[in-house]
């Protein structure tokens, strides 16, 4: 749903179809979140093992960044190892919780999707409501702005994030 939803975006706003390539190499990383077994992780309270998967994987990849992105021109590059990273992460700690038999498959019938749906309609609009107005300001400051003040208001945006994150 969402990637077609990208596909439509990107037909229909010319500077997302610029650079197109980069947002469904990109878009391997929304892949990995699906995949990623971080909820039921966090519900069993366990997210120490997944940490240190997460950790390894990205050390792990570190390498290929100054192998192989050189210049401007590697952000393909540079985007595709972040997202095999996301990738590769969220398979192992999938098979991880697989292979320690911790999940049984139950295949979902319409009636019990739509009423969980149903419940949780409000918690999920709210959610998404958040983080549509919290992700949404690279995005649109991207339309109006040039990529120079772009890249300023990120990096410092991360860096913000990264000292809430330690207090």
């Amino acid at each position: 749903c969402g990637l077609g939803l990208l596909a439509v975006l990107i037909q229909s706003v010319e500077k997302l179809n610029e650079n197109a390539d980069l947002l469904l190499v990109l878009s391997l990383g929304v892949l990995a979140s699906v995949i990623s077994p971080q909820f039921y992780l966090q519900g069993i309270e366990k997210m120490s093992r997944m940490a240190v998967v997460n950790l390894s994987v990205r050390f792990a990849f570190v390498p290929l960044v100054f192998l192989l992105v050189q210049d401007v021109g590697d952000v393909y590059i540079a985007a595709l190892i972040q997202s095999l990273s996301l990738l590769v992460a969220a398979m192992l700690n999938l098979l991880g919780v697989l292979k320690a038999s911790e999940l049984i498959w139950v295949p979902p019938s319409l009636g019990r999707v739509g009423a969980s749906l149903k419940k949780t309609a409000t918690l999920f609009v709210s959610n998404a409501a958040i983080s549509l107005y919290t992700n949404s300001s690279t995005v649109i400051l991207g339309f109006v702005a040039s990529e120079a003040s772009v890249g300023a208001f990120v990096a410092a945006y991360t860096l913000i994030k990264a000292a809430l994150g330690l207090m």
